[in-house]
């Protein structure tokens, strides 16, 4: 199973490919953009895809859908506050089919794994906060 972490920041995943703008060899991070992922993976090669609190992309723009799987998963955490995350939760189910998802959930709680995350200033973001949407692709 291929798992992505992309825009991880200093987040990693020991189970994942941890992806960000700036390679971090001591973090296990290499380069990488959301919205060049086709040029890092085959098409249909992905199984999952996390974004945490997403920073200086939108989800729904990226390149996900191209690498995902059929019946892929992208999980994208944030608040609020994140312009990037806001546009995502409050999109149409309408709008979200068009694109090439559905949806399997939408959740205003986290599992602890993905509660620890900071806003692009390095403050930490409050917990109970954080919102998780899980979008399949069709």
């Amino acid at each position: 199973m291929e798992l992505l972490n992309v825009g991880c920041g200093a987040k990693v995943f020991d189970y994942a490919t941890n992806i960000d703008i700036k390679a971090d060899t001591s973090l296990n991070i290499i380069e990488g953009d959301a919205y060049k992922l086709d040029t890092l993976y085959e098409p249909e090669s992905i199984d999952i895809i996390y974004m945490l609190c997403p920073y200086d992309y939108y989800p729904l723009q990226s390149k996900a859908l191209k690498v995902l799987k059929t019946h892929g998963l992208l999980v994208v955490t944030g608040n609020y506050s994140n312009t990037y995350f806001r546009e995502l939760w409050m999109s149409s189910e309408t709008l979200l089919e068009n694109l090439g998802y559905e949806t399997v959930s939408k959740k205003r709680s986290v599992h602890p794994e993905f509660s620890t995350s900071f806003t692009s200033d390095g403050e930490p973001i409050e917990p109970n906060t954080l919102k998780q949407i899980r979008l399949r692709k069709r």
